[in-house]
């Protein structure tokens, strides 16, 4: 590949050189990264917003093999459902049973939205950016977005409907409507 290697790169999206489009289906494989208005976007993810991301994908994944109600991935799973071209990544998303063609995962990107997306927020991530992505998602078709706040021990809930709840520690995470039957005290989440 002809670009720079990531090493090279900032944070700063301004600062990522132009990748060809040949390339970038490969380094966005490779790195993690979002492609936001066709501008490479790093996704900075720091640990204990990771450990809190693979809590909520533990507890879903213990759910779903007794309650097989849809397919769930981690935050290596990348959907191209956005307008201009925008790839974007959930730390951790379902695709409900019945919305994919003969239920075999794609070997590539989705071209649908999740059902569910989780967001966890990590110290590097700006709240605009944030506030973007949750919106795309609603605006995408996504029927429930779980905006995880690690510092404040919350969770912003996002519904389709328009509709937000925010919850605390001393709340239960409710799959609602998208993951029937699935709740989580968010104490346990946040450990």
């Amino acid at each position: 590949m002809s670009v720079a290697t990531a090493s090279t790169f900032s944070d700063s999206p301004s600062s990522i050189p132009l990748v060809p489009p040949a390339d970038l289906g490969h380094l966005l494989e490779q790195v993690d990264y979002e492609l936001v208005d066709g501008k490479l976007r790093t996704r900075p993810m720091g640990a204990k917003s990771s450990w809190i991301g693979g809590r909520i994908y533990g507890f879903l994944f213990t759910f779903l093999a007794d309650h097989p109600l849809g397919h769930l991935f981690n935050s290596d799973c990348g959907y191209t459902c956005f307008p201009k071209g925008n790839l974007r990544k959930p730390d951790v998303s379902l695709v409900g049973l019945g919305r994919i063609e003969g239920e075999i995962i794609p070997t590539g990107w989705f071209t649908i939205p999740p059902d569910l997306a989780v967001e966890v927020l990590s110290p590097g991530d700006v709240a605009d950016e944030m506030d973007e992505k949750v919106q795309q998602y609603l605006k995408a078709g996504v029927r429930l977005v779980w905006e995880v706040h690690p510092a404040s021990k919350t969770v912003i809930v996002h519904r389709l409907n328009g509709t937000i709840s925010a919850l605390n520690e001393s709340d239960g995470l409710s799959g609602e409507d998208v993951v029937p039957g699935f709740s989580v005290p968010l104490a346990k989440v946040f450990g």
